[in-house]
């Protein structure tokens, strides 16, 4: 039985347009979403795993990334599937809200900025976001909201993501369910010793990432910490696959999750190789002696 249980009618239908095609509208929401989290990062205090430029999904104003509250209770929030950034007062309501088709970072910032001093919250001008690690962009580039499908296909990614993660953290006693926009992933930790040195201390991530420099499509993915130095890895349901590349994880790259083409198959998909995955990580780190003493560069 799955220890992650959610109703497939809450599943929304993935695969239109294709996964290998949501590349350039994934590295565009990945520059948007900075706006968001630069305001955080701004205006409130730091927090030693940055959680406070972190983002949460709200099934609310057609799904959005929504910033950390920031004084005067409003929030910085970014729509995917209109490449749109709203700023949402304590509600929840949009008090205003930027289209960035046209729109340079440069300008979109500016429009924050304006929105934010609109809405009496006390600032100057955001911090400019350190992007050295974004998909190349920038530097006089217009956001461009086309083609419309990928956009609303990964809000779809995103609303999915969240709602099993949702499951998957209360079934597992997980983390808070987050978007980190340095990878723009958006993830669940599970703890299963938190008694140890944060960089020894035995975890399991699990995510869904629109894609980065290993795979061109979004994925899922569960990953153990710390490596274990020699990982027995079990074959895993649901069409998944071991990634070995600079980081260990469990995999579900998004073009075999649309093969299952009905929702309900991909639901069950998904939970299928969540529950192996999982129970596999739990497994490998049970008695596995401690990996390299770096955090892992994985999602």
């Amino acid at each position: 039985m799955s220890t992650i249980e959610f109703a497939a009618s809450d599943w929304q239908r993935l695969g239109d347009p294709d996964p290998a095609l949501l590349m350039g509208s994934r590295d565009q929401l990945h520059w948007a979403v900075q706006l968001a989290s630069a305001a955080a990062a701004t205006l409130l205090e730091p927090r030693q795993d940055d959680s406070h430029t972190a983002l949460e999904w709200l099934s609310r104003q057609d799904g959005v990334l929504a910033c950390n509250t920031l004084p005067r209770g409003v929030r910085v929030a970014l729509r995917p599937s209109r490449l749109e950034i709203l700023l949402l007062d304590a509600s929840g309501a949009a008090l205003a809200v930027q289209p960035l088709d046209g729109r340079t970072f440069e300008a979109a910032l500016e429009d924050l900025n304006h929105a934010l001093r609109s809405a009496a919250v006390p600032i100057d001008s955001i911090d400019p976001p350190a992007v050295d690690h974004l998909p190349e962009f920038g530097g006089g580039t217009s956001f461009s909201f086309d083609p419309r499908d990928a956009f609303a296909e990964l809000g779809r990614w995103y609303a999915n993501a969240d709602m099993v993660l949702r499951k998957l953290q209360q079934a597992e006693g997980g983390s808070p369910v987050r978007c980190w926009p340095h990878h723009f992933d958006i993830a669940t930790l599970i703890a299963l010793s938190a008694d140890s040195a944060p960089e020894a201390a035995r975890s399991i991530g699990v995510g869904m990432t629109p894609g980065d420099a290993y795979y061109a499509e979004p994925y899922w993915y569960v990953t153990p910490w710390p490596y274990p130095a020699e990982p027995r890895l079990p074959p895993l349901a649901g069409d998944g696959s071991w990634h070995r590349e600079q980081w260990l994880g469990a995999v579900l790259p998004g073009s075999r999750l649309v093969a299952a083409e009905s929702s309900a198959r991909q639901a069950d998909r998904l939970a299928e190789f969540l529950d192996s995955a999982v129970l596999a990580c739990r497994a490998m780190l049970a008695d596995a002696e401690h990996g390299p003493s770096r955090p892992p560069s994985s999602p």
